[in-house]
């Protein structure tokens, strides 16, 4: 499209216009008289030639604003579709072989990951983002807050074992033991780290102490060695129905594996819509985005039938116009005039001095050259990482 109406600025008649849909992606081409082309000044020629690959950038960047701006919640928030994010965040998908599968359903909304609530009720990164800054920057993440444990009875305090405290390192993720450390007992993380439990303050001197609990309870806290290797998880099954239960699931591990294994949004839909909607509907313009960038460097490129080639031939006539370049009063030669062009004064003839040859080659073979070499490297390096 670009093409055909630098052409028309210029007065050059398109020969065919024509247009495809790739996988729903347009594109359009034009086919130019090339003795027209040709005659033209070397800056004409370049705008001509240029105009292709400049579409594509304006593509990229309308894409890019739009992503970036917040238009495309206001759409969706029309269609019926809630934003939840001041709540938490909804579970639009988990993997395949995810063990959380089993307990969170998707569409659910996370509310806390330990006690930390995935609310944004600003605009900073911390605030908008909760979710990726706290599973995957280490520094902003922690088991629960600092220095509090949950109560729990003391009878069952006294009666865990202490094994699982005494060795040098928690149990990995992969591990079939249920229980964690906690105040130098070994028990069960879910049943300790409920909800219904109430938080406290161990003491200082002694952790079997009882501070902000009954006489009848033990402020039990996670042993520091377990730092970081359990995640709470609340949730909300049902969102939806303005009515589903809350529930909290504990994770052993890594948090980045949760982070890995949960896709999540912020819209909650209507109840005739699906849920992956917003989020196929944004991969999509993301994939568009970035296929138009991608197409703007490489039309750019000086390879064979791109319109780099032709770039290259405008952008040498052009420095070689300044240097003294060949600018003839002839009329355009018959091949121009059959190609359906009427000019008459000043036309611009194109310089194919054997210099001018050399250099195109030169810039030519280079950059197959560098380009084969990056894809080379690209390749190697994907197998490696296998």
């Amino acid at each position: 499209m670009g093409h055909a109406i630098t052409a028309a600025l210029e007065t050059i008649p398109l020969l065919s216009v024509g247009f495809s849909l790739t996988l729903l992606l347009p594109s359009f081409f034009v086919k130019l008289p090339l003795p027209a082309l040709d005659s033209l000044p070397p800056l004409s020629r370049m705008r001509i030639i240029a105009a292709g690959a400049f579409h594509n950038l304006v593509t990229y960047i309308v894409l890019f604003v739009f992503i970036s701006s917040g238009v495309g919640k206001t759409g969706w928030r029309l269609l019926g579709y809630e934003d939840v994010s001041a709540y938490g965040r909804v579970v639009t998908g988990l993997d395949e072989d995810s063990p959380l599968r089993a307990y969170i359903p998707v569409g659910s909304l996370l509310t806390a990951l330990d006690d930390t609530a995935l609310t944004s009720n600003s605009t900073s990164t911390t605030d908008s983002d909760r979710w990726t800054a706290y599973l995957t920057d280490s520094t902003l993440a922690s088991p629960s807050s600092p220095g509090l444990g949950w109560c729990i009875p003391q009878a069952e305090y006294l009666n865990a074992p202490t094994a699982c405290c005494l060795q040098s390192h928690p149990p990995s993720s992969e591990s079939e033991d249920p229980l964690a450390c906690f105040s130098s007992r070994c028990l069960a993380p879910l049943s300790v780290m409920n909800r219904g439990r109430t938080r406290c303050t161990p003491s200082p001197t002694n952790a079997d102490s009882i501070l902000d609990c009954r006489p009848e309870e033990v402020c039990a806290a996670l042993d520091d060695r377990e730092e970081g290797s359990l995640l709470r998880i609340a949730f909300v099954a049902q969102p939806r129905t303005g009515g589903g239960k809350t529930g909290i699931v504990v994770w052993r591990g890594p948090r980045k594996e949760v982070y890995e294994q949960v896709q999540v949004g912020t819209l909650l839909p209507p109840r005739f819509l699906p849920l992956l909607l917003p989020s196929l509907a944004g991969l999509f313009i993301q994939y568009m985005a970035t296929i138009a960038l991608s197409l703007y460097f490489f039309n750019m490129l000086p390879f064979p039938y791109l319109d780099g080639v032709q770039l290259l031939d405008a952008l040498l006539d052009y420095l070689a116009a300044l240097t003294g370049g060949p600018l003839s009063d002839r009329n355009l030669e018959l091949e121009a005039m059959e190609g359906g062009v009427r000019v008459t004064g000043r036309s611009w003839t194109s310089s194919r001095s054997p210099r001018k040859e050399q250099v195109a080659r030169g810039v030519r073979v280079y950059t197959i050259v560098i380009s084969s070499a990056y894809i080379a490297l690209g390749v190697v390096e994907w197998v490696v990482q296998r």
